[in-house]
């Protein structure tokens, strides 16, 4: 399963001045996930940076990875 950390109170709305805010809330969520829900940053840095996060369901599957 893969999930998108995005606050929605900054639904199109990230600009120069909030966008500290948004990185913290942000990784608040990530954290979140991650202690409640048993999710992962994705293993891909790129995406990992924008806030995706994958939880295994089967533990014998591995995540594409290039």
């Amino acid at each position: 399963m893969v999930l998108k950390a995005f606050p929605l109170e900054y639904e199109g709305k990230i600009t120069a001045e909030n966008r500290a805010a948004f990185g913290r809330r942000q990784l608040a969520l990530i954290r979140l996930y991650e202690r409640r829900l048993g999710f992962r940053p994705v293993p891909h840095k790129a995406l990992a940076d924008e806030g995706w996060v994958l939880r295994l369901i089967n533990d014998h599957a591995a995540p594409y990875v290039e």
